[in-house]
């Protein structure tokens, strides 16, 4: 990082910790036990709204780990966690009527309130819905790992916040005061969750699982976050920027190993989803009080308006829609394409540009009878070129655009259907909702590139085409070669290669085509040989954390009986 945009985030973090100190007088102090905190207590901070049914075993919870001191902001409480709180002898309580909003969700209050409290402690922050784990906990207790962080020098301690849910509707399980949430909420998404660096504060930024998916899912960007940094040695001149998702100085975001080994890390368990958060959700919203105008909430709302006991579990939708790229042989085509429209699963065609308008036009009017099938926009298609990546992202948009209970896409041939079943190709999906198949390596991973291109296909240029102008292609080769050119791939990119046809989550396939850095990533590939085996390829490894190796699911249409049925 420049001086100068070191200088910046000095002056920023001054910025919040003078704003922490004016909005000191928002507080006031119900219970002041602050006075009983040793010097090598583990101190836990929190602010909350109306979370009496949680607190008993949130209390106990942190206890049992270790935790010896409690420092909490109660923001207008009117269901007694207030006088709960203040009769808890390890509890310091501060109280304010004034706004979460203004106060930076809270951030400023806490701010401050760790700036007198905290120096040279261990101090946890969360919500009283969430609680961490870590190697080992549940042999060792907190100090154990606050030990050994010490011992390694290390000041701050990354954990994911993972949402856990129930099986089934979440009013069909009511939670009682001081029991395990867990015992309700005992699920979790084990993938599809997307992560890229913040290179401003060198935090990892991380969001996907159930949220996401139920009710993020035509937004994924716009899902709540799920990196946080909850655990910090603190010093006075510390300050949490958002949340505990950033803070500064910016070192302490540096909780993870960039060079490719492994750092320690933990987990928040989220127990969000009880029978509790159809309530919560319709308070917070009325109240305004969150992030970006409260934009999560009013997702949560739209969800629940028409379904107020979800079933996150299940709000997967198990609908796979089909991308076909179709080049000839249209009876064929039309035949495949029937197939899937009538077993259920939407289909949008694109047809390339080269075929002539007539056949074209008569193509889209034999399936004109069926309202699920579409067409996109076309390309002129040629082989190893861009193409044919454009094409799929054409009419990949169209699909998420049309079908919104489409939750796998599967990017096929006109002359390719499945081995089995459709309906057991849909069953198998629905056991794998958050699964990705793609065949997805490096080059130093597979022997069956050829012509010597495999990681030259990512650093070389490839203006011509090896179809039609093979003697430009090769002299073209050989030049950047002789003058050493290599090209500069975009930063985080590893390049990978794979099949051109696979099988994605709604999600990733989302956050492929809704990137930020799509027209930097796009313009790279461009020039890249043979993009269409390279490009997903690549890109889902920025997203996706389940990706599964392939499943041979298809066959040649030529191998199908005269009814369409696989022999």
């Amino acid at each position: 990082m420049g001086a100068w945009r070191s200088y910046r985030l000095r002056l920023q973090r001054k910025r919040w910790r003078i704003r922490a100190f004016r909005k000191r007088r928002e507080l006031a102090e119900v219970a002041n036990r602050t006075d009983a905190i040793r010097p090598k207590d583990i101190l836990v901070f929190s602010t909350l709204r109306n979370e009496r049914i949680r607190l008993p075993f949130f209390l106990k919870y942190y206890r049992d780990m270790g935790v010896n001191h409690f420092v909490i902001v109660d923001n207008d409480s009117d269901d007694g966690a207030r006088e709960y709180l203040t009769a808890q002898p390890d509890v310091s309580l501060w109280t304010t009527r004034a706004s979460y909003k203004r106060a930076r969700f809270g951030v400023d209050w806490l701010n401050w309130l760790q700036r007198k409290y905290a120096h040279g402690h261990w101090c946890l922050v969360v919500d009283p819905d969430e609680f961490l784990v870590y190697p080992f906990c549940d042999t060792r207790p907190l100090r154990a790992l606050t030990d050994w962080l010490d011992a390694s020098s290390i000041k701050s301690f990354g954990a994911m916040l993972l949402d856990m849910y129930p099986k089934g509707p979440l009013d069909a399980q009511p939670y009682r005061e001081g029991q395990d949430p867990f015992e309700i909420a005992c699920w979790f998404d084990s993938g599809n969750y997307m992560i890229e660096k913040n290179h401003q504060f060198g935090n990892l930024w991380i969001q996907g699982g159930p949220r996401t998916r139920a009710f993020f899912r035509d937004t994924p960007a716009r899902a709540p976050a799920l990196n946080k940094i909850p655990l910090v040695k603190w010093d006075r001149s510390y300050t949490y920027v958002s949340s505990t998702h950033m803070i500064l100085p910016r070192g302490l975001n540096l909780v993870y190993d960039e060079w490719g080994g492994e750092k320690a890390s933990g987990c928040l368990l989220h127990a969000k989803f009880l029978d509790t958060f159809t309530a919560k959700a319709a308070e917070e919203l009325e109240r305004k009080q969150h992030y970006a105008g409260s934009h999560e909430y009013r997702a949560y709302h739209e969800h629940l308006k028409d379904n107020p006991g979800p079933d996150v579990q299940g709000e997967l939708g198990m609908t796979v829609g089909v991308v076909m790229l179709v080049h000839e042989a249209f009876n064929r085509a039309e035949q495949v394409a029937r197939h899937w429209a009538t077993h259920g699963c939407p289909v949008v065609i694109h047809v390339d540009k080269r075929v002539k308008r007539k056949t074209y036009t008569g193509f889209v009017k034999d399936l004109s009878d069926l309202d699920n099938v579409k067409f996109c926009r076309r390309h002129r298609c040629e082989w190893g070129t861009w193409s044919l990546v454009a094409a799929s992202q054409t009419a990949s948009e169209m699909m998420l655009k049309s079908f919104d209970d489409v939750r796998h896409v599967f990017l096929a041939s006109g002359s390719c259907l499945p081995l089995r079943p459709v309906e057991d190709l849909i069953d198998y999906l629905a056991e794998r909702p958050m699964t990705n198949f793609i065949e997805s390596v490096t080059t130093e991973d597979v022997p069956w590139t050829v012509g010597g291109l495999d990681a030259e296909r990512f650093t070389l240029r490839f203006p011509f085409s090896w179809k039609r102008n093979r003697w430009l292609f090769d002299k073209y080769v050989n030049l950047q070669r002789r003058v050493k050119f290599k090209r500069e791939i975009p930063p985080g990119l590893v390049p990978h290669l794979g099949s051109q046809w696979w099988c994605l989550t709604r999600q990733t396939l989302s956050a492929i085509l809704e990137d930020p850095e799509r027209a930097t990533y796009d313009r790279y590939f461009k020039k890249v040989w043979i993009p269409d085996e390279s490009y997903y390829q690549t890109l889902v490894r920025l997203y996706s954390l389940a990706a599964s190796a392939p499943v041979r699911l298809l066959c040649r249409a030529q191998d199908l009986a005269p009814g369409g049925q696989a022999l």
